[in-house]
Parts: C-alpha cells; sequence; structure tokens
C-alpha cells in the first residue's frame, strides 16, 4: 500500500521514537534493580506510585488536546517525555553515591530520599507525556490525515512498527546495559537516554511538518472545533465518567479495559516469574516466549486488515475477542494439568495474542470514528486510566501470591476476565446496532455489518 507524505512521516516518527521508548522501558527497571538502595522492593514502589499518579492525573492531561492547539499538545508530550528522562538520569546518577549495605527506608537519609523523588517524578512525567503523544498521534492526527477508508492499513501498520520495536528494541537495550557495565554506575542506560533524546527530535520535526502541509491543505482541520471551559478537579472527573458511558463506543472500551485484567501474557513479571521459579523453565526459553509473542502480534496485524475486508469492522473484531477468549480457555485446561502441558500451555497463549492484537486494533479504529473530535482527548484519558486501574489491580492481586494454589486463583480469574471482556463486546456489537447505524451507509468503514442483525 502506498502511503501519503503526511501518514510516511507520521509512521516514521512513530518507528524513531517506539523504539527509544521500548528501550527506555525495558532498562530502566534493570538500571533501578542494580541502583536504588533497596533493590526490588524500592522498585515496586516506584512503579506503583508512577501507575497511581498516572490513574489519577491521565483525563486531565489528554483533555488538552481537546483545548489546545495540535501542534502545543505535542509540544506538551514530548517536552513531558524528554523532561521525565532527563530527570530520571540526573536522578540515576546520584543514587550509587549513598548505595552502601543494607538499606531500610524507615532510616532513609535525605541523600536518598531526594533522588528517589526525582526519579519518581520523572517517571510520572514521562509516562503522562507517552501516554499523550500516543493518543494525540493515533486518536487525533491519523483520523484526520488518513479518513475512514484507510484507517484500518495505518492502523495495522502502526501496529506493525510497535511490535517491531517491542521486539528488537530490549535486545539492543540489553547489550548496551551488559557491554557498558561498570562498577559504579550504569553508563548503558546513559547511552539508551540519549537514544530518546536523539528521536524526540526528529519526532517533533517530522510531526510538525504533517501539521504544517495538512494546515495548508485543510484549514482549520487541526484545530479543536470549540473551545472547552475549565474544571475543576473532581467536578472534571464526575463529569468525565458522564460523557464517557454516554459515548457510543463506551462498551467497546469498557471490554478492553478488562482484557488488561490478566497475567497470562509473554511480557507478564508474574507469569515469567511462574514459568521459572516453580516450572523450571530455562531463562533463555522465557525470552524466546517473550519474543514469540511479538511475532504472534505481527500476524494479527496481516490478517485483521483481510478479515474486514469479509466481516466489516465491527464483526472482524467480534470474531478477533471470541478467539482470544477461546485460546486463553484452552489455556487454563492446559494449567490445570500441570507441568506436563507447559508446551500447550504456551502455545496456546501465543495464539492468544493473534486475537488480542487484532481486537486492539479494531477497537482503536472503532474509537476513531465515534467519539467526536472535540472530546477525543477526555474520552480517551478516561480510557487510558481504565487500562492503569487494571495494571494496578493486577499488581496488587499478585501481592497475595505466596504459593501456587495463589496462582492458580490469579490465572483463572484472568480467563474470566477475558471471557467477561468478550462476552461485553458480544453484547455491545449486537444491542449497540441502533447508534452505530450512522456509519452503515456507503463508504463506511463498518458498512453493513448489522445487515443480518
Amino acid at each position: 500500500m502506498n502511503f501519503s507524505a503526511s501518514q510516511n512521516r507520521i509512521l516514521w516518527s512513530r518507528f524513531l521514537t517506539h523504539g527509544g521508548d521500548q528501550s527506555w522501558s525495558f532498562g530502566l527497571p534493570l538500571a533501578l534493580v542494580n541502583t536504588v538502595p533497596g533493590g526490588i522492593g524500592s522498585v515496586a514502589l516506584f512503579y506503583l506510585i508512577v501507575r497511581v499518579v498516572h490513574m489519577l492525573l491521565i483525563t486531565r492531561v489528554c483533555g488538552l488536546m481537546d483545548r489546545w492547539d495540535r501542534l502545543v499538545t505535542a509540544r506538551i508530550g514530548i517536552g513531558a517525555q524528554t523532561f521525565g528522562v532527563m530527570l530520571s538520569i540526573i536522578a540515576l546518577h546520584l543514587f550509587p553515591k549513598f548505595h552502601t549495605g543494607v538499606f531500610l527506608w524507615s532510616e532513609a537519609p535525605i541523600q536518598v530520599i531526594g533522588p528517589f523523588v526525582l526519579i519518581t517524578i520523572g517517571g510520572i512525567a514521562a509516562a503522562l507525556g507517552g501516554t499523550l503523544m500516543e493518543v494525540t498521534v493515533s486518536q487525533d492526527w491519523i483520523p484526520m490525515v488518513v479518513g475512514k477508508q484507510g484507517l484500518g492499513k495505518v492502523n495495522s501498520r502502526l501496529k506493525q512498527i510497535d511490535l517491531f520495536t517491542e521486539l528488537i528494541a530490549p535486545v539492543v537495550a540489553g547489550l548496551l546495559l551488559t557491554t557498558f557495565r561498570s562498577t559504579d554506575a550504569l553508563p548503558g542506560i546513559y547511552i539508551i537516554a540519549a537514544w530518546n533524546f536523539f528521536s524526540f527530535v526528529p519526532e517533533y520535526r517530522l510531526l510538525k511538518s504533517v501539521y504544517d502541509r495538512e494546515k495548508r491543505h485543510g484549514g482549520d482541520a487541526f484545530r479543536p472545533p470549540s473551545p472547552v471551559p475549565r474544571q475543576n478537579f473532581l467536578d472534571g472527573i464526575r463529569k468525565g465518567w458522564l460523557e464517557f458511558l454516554r459515548q457510543p463506543a463506551a462498551g467497546s472500551m469498557i471490554s478492553y479495559s478488562l482484557l488488561w485484567l490478566t497475567i497470562l501474557s509473554p511480557h507478564g513479571v508474574l507469569l515469567t516469574g511462574w514459568l521459572t521459579a516453580n516450572w523450571n523453565v530455562s531463562e533463555l526459553a522465557v525470552g524466546i516466549f517473550r519474543g514469540m509473542g511479538a511475532i504472534f502480534g505481527l500476524l494479527a496485524t496481516v490478517l485483521f486488515p483481510v478479515a474486514i475486508r469479509y466481516f466489516s469492522l465491527v464483526s472482524a473484531t467480534r470474531l478477533f475477542i471470541l478467539w482470544e477468549a477461546f485460546c486463553l480457555a484452552g489455556a487454563g485446561c492446559a494449567f490445570a494439568l500441570g507441568q506436563e502441558a507447559v508446551m500447550l500451555f504456551a502455545a496456546l497463549i501465543l495464539m492468544s495474542r493473534i486475537g488480542l492484537y487484532g481486537f486492539s486494533l479494531g477497537e482503536t479504529e472503532i474509537r476513531q470514528i465515534l467519539i467526536p473530535a472535540e472530546s477525543k482527548g477526555r474520552v480517551n484519558g478516561f480510557a487510558q486510566s481504565l487500562t492503569s486501574l487494571a495494571t494496578i489491580g493486577v499488581y496488587a492481586a499478585g501481592t497475595g501470591v505466596v504459593n501456587g494454589r495463589g496462582f492458580n486463583v490469579l490465572v483463572f480469574a484472568s480467563i474470566g476476565f477475558v471471557v467477561l471482556g468478550a462476552a461485553l463486546f458480544f453484547w455491545w456489537s449486537i444491542t449497540g446496532s441502533a447508534s452505530l447505524k450512522i456509519l452503515s451507509g456507503p463508504g463506511s468503514a463498518i458498512k453493513n455489518d448489522f445487515a443480518s442483525e
């Protein structure tokens, strides 16, 4: 497929920055474990704080794109990421000077608390900026630049870029951390930070060129259609939830958030820990398992555009989430058989990734089409807060696992939430037909979807 100049620039900006994002998200936890006093416990505290604050603030942050010029929003998102990485590097540089002996937070000196506060602020800024850019580009810029008919193919290419960098960037980051390791610092993480800094510059220049080009050809298309009044924090949350629930795509977004309430992922920390500690799976095998997860995700990006040619957008999306539920139900049966069925268990989880990533592509396109332009930021912000809440729930539940029986509960609860998400989407895709028929006319991305319903 030939993409327009603006579409190609957006894709290139995604490639440049997502590689840096993936390397940073892989390398930072390893750097923290080896640098921050308190080890894994301090790292867990760091990520818990970042996730909770992200959940509380992301709706307000994403609401900026409904009120401000699109290029200003991009500057804020990229600036927040740059600031976050810079602050984190400063904090990591300070930590080793005070990292000696056994560390207790109850006796933490100010020389340790200060860098921890800095790195936490940096983590929050980077997370909020990254999510703002993700929502701005995928839910706002792309629908305006591409149009309904080309959304499926562009979304698939974006997902391919994400999965390719997810597969390659951690390997490169791991080599950097290993090659440039020293006794008193982690020069490898400094190189990864520089990689991010240098990727932010071309990302902004590419997006600005798209902005300038589209402004020349589309007038005010890159400005919000109407000003959004400011609200206080609590009132904004209350009205935001009401607005979110009134959206035609609300059922689809809630279904997607339920899929995050699972530990059955090749990238899941809890699952990989279980496989190595309880089923004696080697680290190499777990690494291959993780890489295969990305490969099966790439397969979904090839199959989904084909599926929507035969089944339409909503019907194809429904098939993919049902496939994921079916595969994970089978994985639950394999898990019940014990360690002897580990290959079957892993294979079914990998097969489920086709359903997950295919559903993610369809759900993204449904949002792009159904959410009004004037509220894309606020609505997508609430959707992001739901997935953050689900992630927090998974890690909170994981803290209660002290034996194999506890992990069994998490496995079957994960399957239950995925099945619930599939059932909700199935129900929404049928009962929501009245509100979705506005898109069933000629030329619609989901035309004729409800002709037989």
